[in-house]
Formats: C-alpha cells, sequence, structure tokens
C-alpha cells in the first residue's frame, strides 16, 4: 500500500531527487525512447502526405501538437539533465558515445566533445542523427554568428547548395553532415529574420516558438526542446526532399482559389445587401484577402532584401523567395489551416445571414423525397454528408413527407409547428422557443486547435487533453496506425456518438479525479497518429466552398422564384415577396401550398421548382463544388 501522511500530519512529503550520473542518464534514455517513437510517428505522417494520402494541413497541426507534447516530456526531465555539468549537451554527446560503440565504431571515430568536430569520413551519420548530434551541433555553430538586433545574413552557398532531388539513401555520410548543416543554417536565418523584423507573420510552429525563446536572452540558450524540434525539421526534409516544393505549390493553388471566392463574393453582394450583414463585416473578408496578397508576396524575403540594403549590398539572386515555406511544410500546413478555418467560419456565418444553404437544402430535400427528381444535386449532397451534425435539419435526420418537411422547415425558420398547421389554436404563439436555427460549426477535433493556430497562442498540449480533443470526432478508425492504406469512417449512428461522448466525459472526470488508469494507456505518438487521421477526416468539411456554394444556391432560389412566380402570386397575392433578400421564404410558400397549409393542397409550385432543379442536376454545374475540391486534392466519389 502506498504511505500517505497521517490527517494530523502538517508535513509535506516529497520524493528525494536522483542526481547520480546512472540516474539521469536512465531518465534521459527512456525519454529518448519515447522521443524516438515521437519522431517515427512524424516521419510516418509525413511519409503518408508526400505519397496523397494525408492533406498537408492535418499533417502539419498533428506535427506540431506532437513538437508541444514533446516539449512536455523533455520539460519534465530537464531539470534532472540540468544537474550534470554541461547540461542536456554533456548526458546528449554520452548518449551518442554508447550509441556509437554499441554500433561497433571505435573511440577514435566516435568522439566528439564541444570544440571537437566529428570525424565526418566515418560511418558516425546514423547514430549522430539518431541522437540529435546535428542538430545540437548546428546550433551551437549558429549561437556563434547570431549579433544581437540583426539579421544573420549568410552568403548564399556558403555552407554549399542543398539539392532536395538528389538521393538521400546514396549519400555519404559526409555528404549528409553537410547537407543537414545547409539546411538548418539557412533556415535559422528564416526563422531569425521572422523573430526580428516580421512580426506579424501569420502562424507560428513548435521550431519557430523555440527559436523565439532562443532568442530572447543576450546569450542564446540551445535548449533541448529546440533542438528536438531543429531534428524533427530535419526528419520532415529527410522524408519529403523535394517534395517540399509541391506542398507549396499545393498551398498557392488553393490560396488562389481562396481569394478567387472571396472576391466573386463581394462583387456578387456589391448591391444585394441585408441589414443583418453590415458592409463592416465585409471588411473581414477583405482584410483576409490582404493577408493572402501580403504572404503571396513573401514578407520574409522582403525582410532580408531590405536588410542586404542597409549593408550596401544588392539581396544575392539565388536568395529565393518563400524558402521558409519550401523548407517547412509544418508552416505551410499550419498557414493553410488558418485559412481554411477563416473561409470555413465566413462561409458558414454569410450562409446562415441569408439563409441561401438551408433553405435551398429543404427545398431541394422536398422535392428529392417526393420522387420529383431525375438525379441527385451532387454537390449539396456532399455538402449535407459533411454537415450531418450541424442542425442543417431539425433532429440531424431528414424529413420525407411533404407536410414533414414543410414542419421541419418551420422549425428551422424558428416558427412553431403548430401555427404551421391548419389546426393552430388562436392563441398559439408562432415564434418557436428555440429561435431561427443556422447551420452549426462542426469540425469538433479542428475548431479546438483554431485559437492556437490563428491566434498564435501557445498551448501545452498534454496526452490527456490531446486524447480528450480526439475522442471527440465523429469518424471511427478503422485501419492501423501502421497501414499504407488509411480508413476512417463516418459515424451515422447519433446513439453511437452520445456513447462515445459519454465515455469521453468518464474518463475526463476520472483523470480530474487523479484515477491512475485514465491515463495509464496514453501513448503520445499513437495519439499522434489518432490526430491526423481525426484532423484528416474533417478536411474536406473544413475546406468545402461554401461561399460558392451560398452563390449557386442563392442563383437556384432566384430561378425557381421565377418559375413559380405566377403561380405563387395567384396563390399567396403579389405581396409574398416584396424584395429579392426574402429570396429564402418561397420555399416557405412553396412547401405551404404543397401541404395545403391555409388552402386546398396545390402542388403546381412544387413541380415547377422541379422543373429548375432538374435543369440544374443534369448539367455540370451541380458539380462544380465538387470540382474545386478536387484542385485541392479532395478526391469524393459520388455515387448516384
Amino acid at each position: 500500500e502506498r504511505p500517505a501522511p497521517r490527517d494530523e500530519d502538517p508535513v509535506s512529503y516529497e520524493a528525494e531527487p536522483q542526481t547520480d550520473l546512472e540516474d539521469v542518464f536512465f531518465a534521459f534514455i527512456a525519454l529518448n525512447n519515447d522521443l524516438h517513437r515521437i519522431r517515427y510517428r512524424i516521419e510516418r505522417i509525413w511519409s503518408h502526405h508526400r505519397n496523397g494520402r494525408l492533406d498537408l494541413a492535418s499533417a502539419a497541426v498533428a506535427t506540431n501538437t506532437a513538437i508541444s507534447m514533446a516539449r512536455g516530456l523533455i520539460e519534465d526531465v530537464a531539470p534532472l539533465l540540468d544537474t550534470q555539468e554541461g547540461g542536456a549537451w554533456a548526458i546528449v554527446t554520452r548518449f551518442y558515445l554508447a550509441t556509437c560503440l554499441e554500433k561497433g565504431c571505435t573511440l577514435g571515430q566516435a568522439y566528439y566533445a564541444p570544440g571537437i568536430e566529428i570525424s565526418l569520413g566515418y560511418d558516425t551519420y546514423e547514430m549522430a542523427n539518431e541522437c540529435y548530434i546535428v542538430a545540437f551541433k548546428t546550433l551551437l555553430s549558429f549561437t556563434k554568428v547570431l549579433k544581437h538586433g540583426s539579421i544573420p545574413l549568410i552568403k548564399e552557398g556558403m555552407f554549399g547548395k542543398y539539392d532536395p532531388t538528389s538521393d538521400l539513401a546514396s549519400m555519404t555520410d559526409r555528404e549528409k553532415f553537410q547537407e543537414d548543416e545547409i539546411l538548418l543554417m539557412e533556415f535559422f536565418t528564416e526563422l531569425i529574420t521572422v523573430i526580428r523584423s516580421v512580426p506579424d507573420y501569420p502562424v507560428e510552429d513548435g521550431f519557430l516558438r523555440e527559436m523565439k525563446r532562443f532568442d530572447k536572452g543576450k546569450t542564446p540558450v540551445v535548449s533541448f526542446s529546440l533542438v528536438f524540434a531543429a531534428q524533427v525539421f530535419l526528419d520532415i526534409n529527410h522524408i519529403m526532399r523535394s517534395s517540399t516544393r509541391q506542398s507549396l505549390q499545393a498551398l498557392v493553388d488553393e490560396v488562389a482559389i481562396m481569394d478567387n471566392s472571396l472576391a466573386r463574393h463581394l462583387e456578387f453582394h456589391e448591391n444585394l445587401k441585408i441589414n443583418h450583414w453590415p458592409a463592416s463585416n465585409d471588411r473581414v473578408l477583405k482584410v483576409l484577402r490582404h493577408l493572402m496578397k501580403w504572404m503571396g508576396k513573401d514578407p520574409v524575403h522582403s525582410a532580408k532584401v531590405d536588410a542586404w540594403a542597409l549593408t550596401g549590398q544588392p539581396a544575392p539572386p539565388e536568395m529565393e523567395p518563400h524558402r521558409i515555406l519550401i523548407y517547412s511544410p509544418v508552416l505551410s500546413g499550419l498557414y493553410l489551416f488558418r485559412l481554411r478555418m477563416d473561409m470555413y467560419e465566413i462561409g458558414i456565418a454569410i450562409a446562415n445571414a441569408w439563409g441561401s444553404i438551408t433553405y435551398a437544402a429543404h427545398l431541394y430535400n422536398a422535392l428529392l423525397m417526393n420522387g420529383l427528381l431525375v438525379g441527385q444535386w451532387p454537390d449539396m449532397e456532399v455538402m449535407l454528408t459533411t454537415l450531418v451534425y450541424s442542425s442543417i435539419w431539425v433532429g440531424n435526420e431528414r424529413p420525407k413527407t411533404i407536410r414533414d418537411c414543410h414542419q421541419k422547415f418551420c422549425l428551422q425558420m424558428g416558427v412553431s409547428a403548430v401555427s404551421c398547421t391548419n389546426n393552430r389554436r388562436r392563441n398559439t404563439p408562432i415564434a418557436s422557443r428555440a429561435g431561427p436555427r443556422g447551420i452549426k460549426e462542426g469540425a469538433p477535433v479542428s475548431s479546438m486547435f483554431k485559437t492556437q493556430v490563428c491566434s498564435g497562442v501557445d498551448m501545452e498540449w498534454t496526452p490527456e487533453l490531446l486524447d480528450d480533443i480526439v475522442a471527440r470526432s465523429t469518424y471511427q478508425q478503422e485501419s492501423m496506425a501502421d497501414d499504407e492504406d488509411l480508413i476512417m469512417r463516418q459515424i451515422s449512428d447519433p446513439q453511437e456518438l452520445r456513447a462515445r461522448d459519454r465515455l469521453r466525459q468518464q474518463k475526463a472526470k476520472a483523470r480530474a479525479a487523479g484515477q491512475a488508469k485514465a491515463t495509464s494507456d496514453l501513448v503520445p505518438d499513437e495519439l499522434t497518429i489518432k490526430l491526423a487521421l481525426a484532423l484528416e477526416s474533417e478536411s474536406l468539411e473544413i475546406a468545402f466552398p461554401y461561399l460558392a456554394m451560398h452563390r449557386w444556391c442563392w442563383k437556384f432560389l432566384r430561378s425557381v422564384k421565377d418559375a413559380c412566380d405566377p403561380v405563387l402570386r395567384e396563390l399567396w397575392t403579389p405581396a409574398y415577396m416584396e424584395k429579392e433578400t426574402q429570396l429564402p421564404w418561397l420555399v416557405s410558400w412553396i412547401l405551404m401550398a404543397a401541404a395545403g397549409i391555409g388552402i386546398t393542397p396545390d402542388l403546381r409550385p412544387l413541380h415547377l421548382a422541379a422543373r429548375t432543379c432538374n435543369s440544374m442536376v443534369s448539367s455540370e454545374s451541380a458539380k462544380l463544388a465538387i470540382e474545386i475540391a478536387r484542385r485541392i486534392g479532395k478526391e469524393i466519389g459520388f455515387e448516384e
């Protein structure tokens, strides 16, 4: 039984800290084992991304979170490492030496200490890479050339030329050492430029955050957390090689699509306004476009050009723009994630303000369920699938009969379902207590990272917190973590989702109560891949072109109004619609007529609306959102 103090005993008991070299070395080995597994998972994540199985943003957010978890593990052990002379660096070099001897190297081949260079001619690279020697050594070298307050301009090619097209496996150890040095030294300049000259840079990963801590004091201190972040940077480049440029191009292409969508939206609504979406709200869209254009010009490259100008020399023509994003797919992916989250929020807010998507969905569903359409509307079906738990339908179940369609539409508008029947009592309130219902923002896992990525908040991600976040996913993992094919299944049963959420809450309470079983099974590296898969499952929902869908739904309602107007005037008088901003209410008049609310049931408006919808679903315009999704790497298989 674990000893406990008596109730009357005011003394606080603590375990005696173990500071012997043997104890410290044992703690470091345990830490290194955890970090090695995290590095392996990160490498797998980027291997999946390189092979087209994992989205850039999903890979980046998962990697950044893993680095944060690793930092927590390191900081738990760091005080123990600091008890030794030389701190973490001394322990790392001893561990490197022991690893080399275990692998059959001689002392002459392996020996390395501060001020003594590694003998690059020997086969020690793999051990040095495993033991963080390369990253540690290069960071220590960088501290010697870093001057307070200025950007460390490095002459292009000073350390050699990085060639990502070369085959890493066929390179000698000396060439691998040199390549890592080039990568790190050139990237250090990019990071310091951001820290000292581009304070408004829109995203921050674990590497940049650690470099900010490194650059705070007059004398930079190389922490082991910084070394780990630098090592992960190298690991990713070892996996990605020249594919980092393809990732950047994918980012550039998607940003262009977003910018075009914002521009077309502002143009579409230049003369079409509503009171609850004031012109001031459009400033958010314009600010986002400004950010895209500013990043497109590469503020980091511009800052380096200005720094060169202060020296009286022109910037070297070999100084490539966007190097920071080419070298760091993590920063590229975080930037993409930020833009997607902003576009997602904007798209849902606009769709709710205008009612375009929701009301068009209700009309389309009524036509489809009553057999009036020649086929499905692919864009709408894909969107409804991704937003299955976002309250487009009250109760998240699609209505089938005309009367059900009308009643659910009433509830969606914030009108009492009872008031929309022929049996309504005189004193029955028209307004529903729940009020109008809009599309709820979903993506429960992705939304938990919005504050950190979009606002730069430094979050301390722990295994317990991450497990709680991953458990919120509405998808179920069906493949093993190491499988080549990553398979996730959307949970379609609301009861199963509720059961999962109850289990999540129970585990959270158990952890808060300090129950060991609730945390003992949490493995950081396994949580990392689970997070990547959960984010990937939500990536289509986040990246879906809601602004474009809003415009297409509005145009669809316009066409329906033109087709149904003569009959609706006959049934409800010309006062049924006085201005275009009332267009979403068109659906109410059509469903009321079909359901016979206040009049004899009349299906003419519904059939006229079906003609318009059939004309659309038979054309390529019904798949425009799917085409945009495919252009950003989201392959969607749609079965009629």
